[in-house]
């Protein structure tokens, strides 16, 4: 809805499971199922949290080893 919103959308701006606006942050990281599938993803991985889309694709993962890396992405890109 945000990148809607920058088109000049009129529509309602609220996500759909709560009154709060929509957004890529709130979606992937501020959302309360995706703060409980970040910590599904900490627990299982032992993986610090990342803050922002930024971060998730910057350097969220530069102390992994390759390998894992790897695999932590392809998991990421099917979770979300």
């Amino acid at each position: 809805m945000d990148n809607l919103a920058r088109q000049q959308w009129q529509g309602d701006r609220k996500y759909c499971f709560c009154s709060s606006d929509e957004s890529i942050q709130y979606l992937f990281f501020e959302c309360h199922f995706a703060k409980f599938v970040w910590r599904v993803v900490h627990v299982s991985y032992i993986l610090i949290t990342p803050t922002s889309v930024h971060n998730l694709f910057i350097g969220w993962l530069d102390r992994i080893n390759r390998k894992m890396k790897y695999k932590i992405i392809m998991g990421g890109s099917a979770i979300c």
